[in-house]
């Protein structure tokens, strides 16, 4: 088979929609100019940049213009913004609000920026509806694309399709996606064609990462079956970026351990008892299923348990910041070594 076919991209076509967001660079501290040099060092042209108070505060027009400077003069193209992780869908009106109005302050960074696409965690319920109408009321004319993030891909597309506007889409997190089974679908033969095809044209972006035992993770370090995401992207007639949301280490986080070492400490170790005492398998505890009692306090405990076990997990994972870098601008090539023929 030759690199190119009908069904995929080639490698020089995937390494020009490349792009790395900025939770490569995990802190302390905020997002600098010594930071968008690195990503450009290392091959990229295009980066999501993600607005937080710590990281990349949209309250500050100064530090955000020091940032569209450095992008400017480096010669990187941040193609997408990722707005603030907030109540869109909160019962206090108040809060509710508040959640639009920086999401409309957000929008208006991104055009700063000059981004083409803003992310945002928004949910599906009535009063997260009413939230994305406002949002898009409000952004009328700001020339930026709202994105609603996926976590059930198919209400997400419902969502979408019954506002019916053409600046609103979806932003398909892969990592985020589950089946009925609580699986995910990227990892399970024929999963990707099935899990995009209620996306159709509103597919305007995608955060792209491997998973194991947690997600974010540098592609080809977990179950993501890359070729068949692929092939269902082309199918789909995605046109936007291939952005890589992998998650860097925090410096003071000791070097990170292969998740199959895990596995195996925890299959072996201590962690069968504990989990047998609390009525909740690893795997549920991994994959978010419901606690299994209906008392309260075991409830607590295993939710407890869970967050120090998918902390402990991202901690000891997770690549530095430079192993993020390199993985993802190495993909094209790694893409076509593995499922092409020279």
């Amino acid at each position: 088979m030759s690199e190119a076919t009908a069904t995929t991209w080639t490698r020089a076509e995937i390494r020009e929609r490349l792009a790395v967001s900025a939770v490569a660079f995990p802190g302390p501290g905020a997002l600098s100019p010594a930071d968008i040099r690195r990503v450009r060092a290392a091959g990229f042209r295009k980066m999501e940049i993600r607005f937080s108070p710590s990281r990349a505060d949209y309250h500050d027009p100064a530090r955000l213009a020091a940032l569209a400077d450095a992008c400017r003069e480096e010669g990187v193209a941040v193609v997408s913004i990722h707005g603030p992780d907030l109540k869109f869908d909160a019962q206090d009106e108040a809060r509710r609000r508040h959640a639009v109005a920086e999401t409309v302050l957000a929008a208006r960074g991104a055009q700063q920026f000059g981004a083409r696409v803003l992310v945002a965690h928004f949910g599906t319920g009535d009063r997260s509806r009413r939230s994305v109408c406002e949002v898009l009321e409000q952004t009328a004319n700001i020339p930026v694309r709202i994105t609603v993030e996926t976590g059930d891909i198919a209400e997400v597309a419902a969502l979408v399709r019954d506002i019916d506007c053409d600046r609103l889409g979806m932003t398909v997190d892969i990592g985020h996606a589950r089946d009925a089974d609580r699986l995910n679908p990227f990892t399970k033969p024929g999963g990707a064609a099935a899990a995009l095809a209620p996306c159709g044209e509103k597919l305007f972006h995608v955060h792209l990462h491997d998973i194991a035992l947690v997600d974010h993770l540098p592609p080809f370090h977990g179950y993501i079956r890359w070729d068949e995401l692929f092939v269902a992207l082309k199918a789909a007639g995605y046109a936007g970026e291939f952005l890589f949301e992998v998650q860097g280490r925090p410096a003071q986080v000791a070097r990170s351990v292969p998740a199959a070492m895990l596995r195996d400490a925890l299959r072996e170790g201590p962690m069968p008892a504990v989990t047998g005492a609390l009525g909740m398998s690893l795997f549920d505890i991994l994959f978010g299923r419901p606690p299994k009692t209906e008392d309260p306090c075991q409830a607590k405990l295993q939710r407890l348990l869970r967050s120090a076990i998918v902390q402990l997990l991202r901690n000891t994972t997770r690549a530095t910041t430079g192993e993020v870098l390199k993985a993802v601008a190495a993909f094209p090539d790694d893409f076509v070594a593995r499922y092409h023929s020279p």
